[in-house]
């Protein structure tokens, strides 16, 4: 039986973090707040990969996530498993009311079905490639990816502060400079995350609020080093 109201439900979130960028965490715990209150957060992948870094350890304590390691060479689909492990944990918890599984992996669909018939909500964050026969399964299914123009919207404003307190007497600022600032702030503020292949890329699309340029560092004249300003 579904327990209590909207905004008194505890909720458990799942992270696949083989299937979903981390660019998406912020996004999704603001969601959850209309859902309930979180009280579980686990993130599982092999840590000792080194492509890991997106997920590093500030994210983890920014969300208190805790991450939970999974030894991939170990079977296939390790990941998996033990996530679904994690979830039939959960739903044995008594405060429990919501599961919310963050992945866009079709594997769980029998998971999801399973968690549904004894009673529970489950949410499903998902990227565009989920299939709609997964999507449909769940209690309630977010696209991750139809949330870009608010990511956008976000960056924009997290990029405009960055310069204003950082430009320079001509209010200028150093693209390279930008993009270290950015990514110290969170590892997952990285370019690729928003449909570019550099920040250079990226503030060439919104020209219409900065102004960029190539500046010389060398006494010849050579103009190599990209620069950013607030129009």
């Amino acid at each position: 039986m579904l327990r209590g109201a909207d905004n008194e439900k505890k909720i458990a979130v799942f992270f696949d973090c083989e299937n979903v960028s981390a660019k998406h965490v912020d996004f999704v715990f603001k969601e959850l707040q209309n859902h309930g209150e979180v009280i579980i957060r686990q993130s599982f992948r092999d840590w000792e990969q080194e492509n890991t870094k997106p997920w590093d350890r500030k994210l983890h304590e920014k969300f208190a996530i805790e991450p939970i390691q999974v030894f991939s060479k170990t079977r296939k689909n390790s990941c998996d498993l033990r996530i679904v492990r994690a979830i039939l944990e959960a739903i044995n918890e008594k405060h429990i009311d919501t599961i919310a599984l963050v992945s866009s992996d079709s594997d769980f669909r029998d998971l999801v079905i399973a968690v549904k018939s004894k009673g529970f909500h489950i949410i499903g964050f998902g990227e565009s490639k989920t299939p709609d026969w997964i999507s449909n399964t769940y209690t309630t299914f977010i696209n991750l990816e139809q949330q870009r123009i608010m990511q956008d919207e976000q960056i924009l404003e997290i990029i405009k502060n960055t310069i204003e307190t950082n430009k320079q007497d001509n209010g200028y600022m150093l693209v390279s400079n930008l993009g270290s600032l950015l990514k110290r702030e969170n590892a997952s503020y990285i370019a690729k995350n928003f449909n570019s292949n550099s920040w250079g890329e990226f503030l060439k699309k919104h020209d219409g609020i900065f102004e960029i340029k190539f500046i010389s560092k060398h006494d010849d004249g050579r103009k190599d080093t990209l620069a950013v300003k607030i129009k």
